[in-house]
């Protein structure tokens, strides 16, 4: 539970990682990324049902509602597309090295929680 608590912090950094191990920054990044990832495919999911379930539905606000749902995910789709694109630019300098795999999902992680901030408001006007 803090571990989410410190995800969805607008400002992220790696949480403390206990693991000894050599490759231990490693896995506690990827262990960040997939809680970030997961959290942040819950926020979207919410997105969509408020989107889904707006009302008064013929107001403005909830005009084409299938359309608004088409276009929210295709945009998450080049946003992830993005973001992962991103992610092995600035891992580029270290690939073949143990490094690299952290580099990247720390890279990813952030964003995505930057990402989360922005899903939460959607549908919400």
């Amino acid at each position: 539970m803090i571990l989410l608590a410190m995800i969805v912090l607008q400002t992220w950094t790696p949480p403390h990682c206990s693991d000894r191990a050599t490759t231990g920054l490693a896995r506690c990044a990827r262990r960040d990324f997939v809680a970030a990832e997961e959290l942040m495919v819950r926020e979207l999911d919410r997105a969509i049902v408020r989107v889904r379930d707006c009302k008064p539905v013929n107001s403005t606000r909830c005009y084409n509602r299938p359309r608004a749902l088409a276009v929210i995910r295709a945009e998450q789709n080049a946003w992830k597309a993005w973001r992962d694109a991103h992610c092995d630019v600035m891992a580029f300098s270290l690939e073949g090295t143990s490094a690299e795999g952290q580099v990247r999902d720390d890279c990813k992680t952030k964003l995505t929680v930057e990402r989360i901030n922005v899903v939460k408001k959607i549908g919400r006007s």
